[in-house]
């Protein structure tokens, strides 16, 4: 979910993007970190082990891609429905219940049931 939750995510809330166009835009970039660093938190309350050494790999990576679109992003384009609750839904909902604050992914997730809505 560390790289999932803001890739997919962003690829599909931000107008169907892939990973080059997300990174080479500095305001959609810039938010990506964050949702790394907001689920890596939470997966370490859980008691999951998420080093900074595997974050930054996670984001040192992602350039090399390309123009790749996520399997989300793939899938909302198709007019297929998208994994909304079990990547980000279930995550947000299961970190509030632990009384985690989450403004990222709830913002996320708001954005993403508005343009999911109905797939």
């Amino acid at each position: 979910l560390i790289w999932n939750v803001p890739f997919n995510g962003l690829a599909i809330a931000r107008g169907g993007l892939t990973t080059d166009r997300l990174l080479a835009d500095p305001r959609i970039a810039a938010e990506v970190r964050p949702l790394m660093d907001e689920v890596a938190g939470a997966a370490r309350h859980f008691g999951y082990e998420v080093t900074e050494e595997f974050i930054r790999s996670q984001l040192e990576v992602t350039p090399g891609m390309g123009a790749y679109a996520p399997s989300s992003l793939v899938d909302f384009l198709a007019g297929r429905e998208v994994e909304r609750e079990a990547i980000w839904g279930e995550p947000l909902r299961r970190a509030q219940a632990a009384g985690l604050a989450m403004p990222r992914l709830t913002a996320l997730y708001a954005d993403l049931r508005k343009v999911t809505a109905g797939k």
